[in-house]
């Protein structure tokens, strides 16, 4: 699943989830009311008792203290939850679709419908997000002659996904011929949707490197990151050719 793919989704939860507080409680606690009378428990809420609150000398002793029912209170912590629910959807959405959209131009919609120029532009404008892995000029190249190929050899232009210009490309064998629009759009294709995944991986560190390998070198310790990992993968390996070819290179030649 893409960012842009994951933000309206997102987006859709949160419609549910903002329908869900306007009438939501009502229907819940109607619904708890009638599991409690199902299973014999008493579903009316305890009557509040306010405390006596002490009073300097002088002051008036009427009581001008302001209650809330057990149901209402429960009514404003479930809001308050919701309501933070809600903010931290909102923020994952806006954070996804802002990474969505710098590099939405690189899908059969935006190829076809924007001008060369402007789809220059957009490539700039990534180019400056990743010097490291794009370069600026050869992307502002590759995307105007990128666009003119694309209506040229793929039938439903409009409907093609970042995911279908990427098999374009190695298809007809043009990844050379475009570098930067090939490494872009794994990027694009490559950004996590969440962070669980990064999160795990965190986890195996800490597992492989303890107290007791606190030598290790960086790339054993990526080596071995990346097989704990990927076990699933690891375990459907052959060795028997691997193991073939590091003897045939490391073997020592007897002389007799």
């Amino acid at each position: 699943m893409t960012t842009g793919e994951a933000a309206s989704h997102i987006a859709g939860l949160f419609s549910a989830i903002q329908e869900i507080r306007e009438d939501g409680f009502e229907k819940s606690t109607a619904d708890a009311k009638a599991t409690a009378d199902t299973i014999g428990v008493s579903s009316e809420f305890t009557p509040t008792t306010g405390r006596a609150r002490k009073r300097m000398p002088g002051e008036l002793a009427e009581d001008d203290a302001r209650t809330f029912s057990k149901k209402d209170t429960l009514r404003i912590a479930v809001l308050a939850a919701v309501d933070r629910i809600l903010a931290d959807i909102s923020k994952i959405s806006s954070e996804l679709r802002e990474i969505s959209l710098e590099f939405e131009f690189l899908s059969g919609k935006l190829l076809e419908k924007l001008s060369a120029s402007e789809l220059e532009e957009c490539a700039k404008e990534l180019s400056a997000k990743y010097p490291s892995d794009l370069n600026s000029e050869e992307f502002e190249s590759e995307i105007a002659s990128f666009k003119h190929q694309v209506l040229a050899l793929i039938d439903d232009v409009a409907t093609a996904t970042p995911l279908d210009l990427l098999n374009f490309l190695h298809r007809r064998e043009l990844e050379d011929v475009y570098p930067n629009i090939e490494i872009a759009i794994r990027i694009y294709l490559s950004l996590p949707v969440t962070v669980a995944s990064c999160e795990r991986s965190f986890s195996k560190l800490k597992l492989i490197k303890s107290y007791l390998r606190s030598a290790m070198g960086q790339e054993r310790l990526s080596n071995l990151a990346i097989l704990s990992i990927e076990h699933a993968f690891a375990k459907n390996v052959n060795f028997d050719a691997i193991i073939d070819s590091f003897a045939a290179r490391k073997a020592r030649k007897v002389l007799l």
